[in-house]
């Protein structure tokens, strides 16, 4: 299905990792906005402000389909990665993709999880 002939809402989130903790930006297909960014701690708390950051879109935005791009920063990003790949059936990623950046002059590769 194409993007001009899908009927359900997209949201892109994006995700910048770091050693304590991360950020999480949503915007919608047009660009704008869809929810504050939210910064949240590699902790039990943290994820759980995350799960409830996704939730609450996804009653906003019946049937919608998150597109997650994840900046890998080393090993930072593994319990983000483990996390959004256990969330219940009810969140539906449409493109699921990690950018992580190389050892080698900096070259970004693009690494599918």
């Amino acid at each position: 299905m194409t993007a001009a002939t899908c009927t359900s809402p997209a949201i892109g989130v994006g995700f910048d990792t770091a050693r304590y903790g991360h950020h999480a930006t949503f915007l919608r297909e047009d660009r704008q906005v869809a929810a504050k960014p939210l910064e949240f701690l590699e902790s039990r708390s943290g994820y759980q402000r995350l799960e409830n950051a996704f939730a609450k879109l996804a009653r906003q935005n019946p049937n919608v389909h998150f597109y997650i791009r994840v900046d890998a920063a080393g090993q930072y990003a593994a319990n983000l990665l483990a996390f959004l790949h256990r969330l219940p059936c009810g969140f539906r990623p449409g493109l699921f993709s990690a950018f992580v950046a190389s050892g080698t002059r900096g070259q970004p590769s693009r690494k599918g999880c």
